[in-house]
């Protein structure tokens, strides 16, 4: 595996040179921020009792972390948990499969009065993007030739865009498929989050990314997909895909 797969060395090809960028982590929870200020005691202390909510809860129902279907919540749950379940069961995956999304949705929310329309939050495959200008995000697809040719160009993301990516070839996430890149845009980013390991989990072979994509396109809420095996790539809505600069 290329020197991209390691966060430590792709954090710093970060190009965003108007923003400022920190480092936010507890447990496994590993978050790079891109603001004009440096909010990170803030978010951290949202992480730490989003995480502390989280562990709770999984406690008290062991299936939430675990299942790989959807689960039911009550009304009394917190706001993010029932928020992870609905989008799980939009997606049909198991509410684990939106947890990333649920933190960086949670830095969001813990800065969006004071961030001034300009937040990235990167957590691992997954972002969330907030930004009156252009963005372009480089398309990290393991293996496959694809990798590092193409970026999703964003004119803007005013509201914020969940940007999130799955794979079955590589990195810790569970998926059943043998995807290089399964990637998803949603203005939800716990749904882009989920959508993104079913997306992953239906391309087994390169004959069926054209379909996958068309099918998880059809879920209410998501903008765009676009999924990668090997040297064969398919995207489905309002993306704008361009050439980067894989020296980059």
């Amino acid at each position: 595996m290329d020197a991209y797969s390691n966060r430590e060395i792709y954090r710093k090809c970060v190009n965003a040179k108007d923003l400022v960028f920190t480092r936010v982590n507890l447990k496994e929870t590993d978050l790079f921020i891109g603001s004009k200020q440096d909010f990170s005691q803030t978010i951290l202390a949202a992480v730490k009792t989003f995480r502390r909510i989280l562990d709770e809860h999984i406690e008290n129902n062991p299936e939430f972390n675990i299942s790989l279907i959807p689960v039911g919540y009550n009304e009394h749950d917190n706001d993010m948990v029932k928020r992870m379940c609905k989008a799980a069961e939009t997606a049909g995956v198991g509410p684990m499969a939106a947890v990333a999304g649920a933190f960086c949705q949670t830095v969001y929310e813990a800065v969006r009065e004071t961030a001034a329309g300009e937040l990235i939050v990167e957590n691992g495959g997954d972002l969330l993007i907030w930004s009156r200008s252009p963005r372009t995000i480089a398309l990290y697809a393991g293996e496959s030739p694809l990798s590092m040719k193409l970026g999703l160009r964003l004119e803007k993301a005013d509201p914020p865009l969940g940007v999130c990516a799955s794979a079955g070839t590589f990195g810790h996430s569970l998926s059943f498929g043998k995807a290089d890149m399964a990637l998803c845009v949603s203005r939800d980013v716990l749904l882009a989050d989920a959508c993104a390991t079913r997306l992953g989990n239906t391309v087994k072979t390169r004959d069926d990314v054209k379909h996958a994509v068309e099918d998880i396109f059809s879920v209410p809420g998501i903008l765009g997909a676009a999924a990668i095996a090997g040297s064969v790539i398919a995207a489905v809505g309002d993306l704008e895909l361009v050439p980067i600069d894989k020296s980059l």
